[in-house]
């Protein structure tokens, strides 16, 4: 679960998109993917208006995390072109610091993040300060 998570972000969000946004109760990544998110739930709600197929499903989504540096939106419903809409933000997040948006990329010391090299500096530093800590 990301530190930097912003949750007034994610309940506005979740006003904005009450049906789809429904089965997930917090976003588990860091504030600068929050972009990202809102307009693939801004995007995803603008084609279901205008979805004309009586057998289309209505998108739910169950939820949003990080793993291995990249953002996941679990969902079940939708179609097709909602799922490649989804694949693109989620290989998109690959590209974007989940800690404060700039550029980003792989960053890893055991946990992988996307993060910017000023998030990545200040993310070593905390951990040389934390075994500092603890061994002293």
């Amino acid at each position: 679960m990301s530190k930097n998570r912003n949750d007034y972000w994610f309940e506005n969000l979740k006003k904005e998109h009450p049906e789809l946004l429904s089965g997930v109760h917090y976003a588990s990544i860091g504030k600068g993917w929050n972009e990202l998110v809102s307009n693939l739930c801004y995007k995803i709600a603008q084609y279901q208006k205008s979805v004309k197929d009586p057998s289309f499903e209505d998108p739910v989504v169950v939820q949003i995390k990080e793993k291995f540096g990249g953002l996941r939106f679990y969902f079940y419903g939708g179609d097709d072109y909602i799922r490649g809409m989804v694949d693109f933000a989620e290989s998109m997040s690959f590209s974007i610091c989940e800690d404060c948006s700039k550029p980003g990329s792989a960053k890893g010391r055991g946990w992988i993040r996307t993060l910017c090299e000023d998030c990545d500096q200040k993310e070593v530093s905390l951990l040389v300060a934390s075994e500092t800590q603890n061994n002293g």
